[in-house]
């Protein structure tokens, strides 16, 4: 073999190792940042859920206040439709990051009859009167909202739970 060769093949064992490290650190430093994006994304869908969840608790408490109340709050009306607004965005946008088209499907329609049990009705008319605690009306709200969260909680752990 000439020299020139056997040079050519001297360079090539130094430079091939360490090109290969580069690669794999390039490698590795993407595969992070990929990782990191998905842990963060992750995060901020279990706040968003969080948040649905407190939106929830507090439309059943505006609802109990607004419908067993004899003369509630002239503010809870107004509350309990931004809430119920709230409750629509939130859940929308979170089901549709961690749902397939049938799971959207359902959420919509648990939407829809929390939306309309929480102001359906007598709400913000003269008809209304106060109700029991017990009334079907009541606790079709805490029903819907009970069946929204189970439904975002599932498909969250659907979706994540394998990076529990």
């Amino acid at each position: 073999m000439s020299d020139e060769v056997k040079w050519g093949f001297e360079i090539a064992r130094l430079v091939i190792p360490s090109l290969l490290v580069i690669v794999g650190w390039l490698v590795v430093f993407h595969q992070q940042k990929k990782n990191n994006f998905n842990q963060e994304f992750r995060k901020e869908i279990k706040a968003k859920l969080d948040e649905v969840h407190e939106d929830i608790r507090q439309l059943r408490q505006d609802c109990i206040d607004y419908y067993v109340t004899e003369t509630p709050r002239p503010d809870l009306p107004v509350v309990i439709r931004v809430l119920t607004d709230d409750i629509r965005e939130k859940s929308v946008t979170l089901s549709q990051a961690i749902m397939d088209q049938n799971g959207l499907n359902g959420v919509y329609d648990t939407l829809s009859e929390l939306v309309s049990s929480a102001t359906g009705g007598a709400f913000e008319t003269k008809k209304r009167q106060p109700v029991s605690m017990y009334d079907p009306k009541l606790n079709a709200v805490f029903n819907n909202g009970a069946k929204l969260a189970s439904t975002l909680d599932r498909a969250y752990q659907a979706k994540y739970h394998h990076q529990n």
